[in-house]
């Protein structure tokens, strides 16, 4: 019996594909035509795949300039060159096809999957905020709905110099800013906030606030002693493209031989390769550094989407995940990398474990009964009895009997209620709303929903405002009588907050964090100067060289003469 061959339709000519006839196949969809008929298909190269007409207008515009190795099994090609490409190549071109938009469910879904592996991992965000003081409360509220704590920020367009950054405060983050460019109010100013785990030092030679570009560095160590440079860079749309690629790869020299992590709003878009956008693919290129966001991160009204902000690393191999974050405050959106790191890092929050409780109550019945104790002893001079007396009094009153544990989690920005979050993702499906609207033919999308979408998320700002205010006035005048506690919220409100202490320091070879052990072994350096002095002392066989005082009259007319010296015997 005879099967009957069943043969393609290539749908533009309506004709079957007959074997040895060249044809083209859609990538992504495995559609086949005869290859002469491919402009009648509309078939076009995207994101270096051939795909369908209807693929290519479904498929998202994505930077990848090398094709990855992850193909099937069961692939046709005649050809197989995968075991020769650069394992670098491979490991990048994989970064930048698994680079994808996340929504706020989606990445915390995808960060459960990261802590299931038990790797120690580094995550970095960066956004373009357009301003701290119309945006900075409702990030921080978008901060807190997505559930995670980034170990480092970068933010870009901040309009705020170092003189003010202690009105935009992240609690548990250390905030570092540039200064901003003289007479400028808008599109200026970079700023890095480094999570308190981590100790800092900036940069200073390789931080800049010129016209062509603004750099902000630090470089990060972590409790295991790895470090890490972070720098936060912004290209004002109006300087020299030339001079910020020169200042550009400067910096990379400067910092080569260190793991380096440059985020920032490179205002170069390099989905649409030009002259410019060469130039700055180029630069990165040569001097070792990769995107790792490959997709659109700028959405404009009536403008076609583009990739302007990224997170560049010269260790590229090192980068799990990275993507885009849906939901945005403005017209661009935030983006995020996880890196592995080599050393461990204990990531859970620190356990304290108390023995006694303190309490007003207790602690006015123990010193009701230390008194008449007090009374009862007998005058003396050592103060044995009377210590003895002190802790049984205290251990009887205050000493818990079994000990607690606590993480001592005080609740951050209490005035972000559960409301205002739920407000806020109401906005974002306004915004999607109105941007599921926006067509190739139609770049505005539909006015009534853009206009539902501006006048809900114009009304939403002026309620954070509101909530903020209201909660700090209840606040001072719930506590107008104690003035400790009222300071402590003026204190809040500028800015002012006892940092924690994070001491890099290396006694015996050995990286000490415990305040305590440190605070020990500069008492230990402290009385060690004398008996180190005397012994400097008793070797010198010939005494002491010390040169004669001078009178006040020989400062008041000095001269170039040899002056004698005496010998200390």
């Amino acid at each position: 019996m005879i099967m009957k061959m069943i043969k393609d339709v290539c749908e533009p000519c309506s004709r079957s594909i007959n074997i040895g006839q060249p044809l083209l196949e859609c990538e992504n969809c495995n559609n086949a035509i005869h290859t002469k008929c491919f402009k009648a298909a509309k078939y076009s190269c995207k994101n270096g795949l051939w795909m369908c007409c209807e693929c290519a207008s479904s498929a998202e515009e994505r930077y990848c300039p090398f094709p990855s190795d992850e193909e099937s099994i069961d692939s046709d090609r005649f050809y197989d060159n995968r075991n020769q490409e650069d394992a670098l190549i491979a490991s990048y071109a994989l970064v930048l096809e698994r680079c994808r938009r996340y929504s706020k469910l989606e990445f915390l879904n995808a960060i459960k999957q990261l802590n299931s592996s038990k790797k120690s991992m580094l995550s970095t965000l960066f956004y373009n905020i357009d301003g701290n003081a119309s945006n900075f409360d409702s990030f921080l509220i978008e901060l807190k709905s997505i559930g995670h704590s980034f170990d480092m920020i970068g933010l870009a367009e901040t309009n705020t110099d170092p003189a003010q950054q202690g009105l935009y405060q992240i609690p548990a983050y250390t905030g570092f800013y540039q200064e901003t460019l003289a007479g400028k109010k808008k599109g200026t100013g970079v700023a890095l906030y480094v999570s308190d785990h981590l100790n800092t030092v900036v940069l200073e030679n390789v931080s800049h606030c010129t016209t062509n570009i603004e750099s902000l560095f630090v470089e990060t160590t972590d409790s295991a002693g790895c470090k890490i440079v972070h720098g936060v860079i912004y290209r004002p749309p109006n300087g020299c493209f030339d001079s910020f690629c020169e200042t550009l790869e400067l910096l990379a020299k400067q910092l080569n031989g260190k793991t380096v992590n440059l985020l920032g709003d490179f205002n170069s878009n390099i989905l649409n390769i030009s002259t410019s956008s060469q130039l700055f693919e180029d630069t990165l290129y040569r001097n070792g550094f990769y995107p790792t966001i490959s997709i659109a991160t700028h959405f404009r009204q009536n403008c076609k989407s583009s990739c302007i902000d990224n997170i560049l690393t010269n260790k590229i191999e090192n980068i799990v995940l990275s993507g885009v974050i849906e939901e945005r405050l403005g017209e661009h959106a935030p983006i995020f990398t996880f890196t592995s790191v080599e050393t461990p890092r204990n990531t859970e929050p620190q356990k304290h474990v108390r023995y006694y409780d303190y309490s007003s109550s207790k602690l006015k019945s123990f010193v009701t009964e230390l008194e008449v104790k007090v009374n009862q002893l007998t005058p003396s001079i050592e103060f044995d009895e009377f210590t003895a007396c002190f802790d049984q009094t205290l251990d009887k009153h205050c000493k818990l009997e079994v000990p607690k544990v606590t993480k001592r989690t005080p609740k951050l920005n209490p005035w972000i209620t559960d409301s205002i979050i739920q407000s806020v993702e109401r906005k974002h499906e306004l915004r999607k709303d109105w941007s599921d609207t926006v067509t190739n033919k139609n770049p505005g999308g539909n006015i009534l929903l853009y206009q539902v979408f501006s006048d809900y998320r114009r009304m939403l700002k002026a309620i954070i405002k509101a909530a903020k205010r209201w909660h700090y006035c209840n606040e001072i005048l719930n506590n107008c009588e104690n003035s400790k506690k009222t300071w402590q919220i003026i204190n809040e409100l500028r800015g002012k907050k006892k940092r924690q202490t994070k001491p890099p320091f290396i006694i015996d070879n050995q990286r000490i964090v415990d305040r305590r052990a440190i605070a020990n072994g500069f008492n230990a350096w402290f009385v060690s100067i004398a008996p180190k002095l005397n012994e400097t002392l008793n070797n010198l066989s010939n005494g002491l060289h010390i040169l004669p005082m001078k009178t006040f009259y020989d400062f008041l007319n000095p001269k170039k003469k040899k002056v004698p010296t005496a010998t200390l015997r």
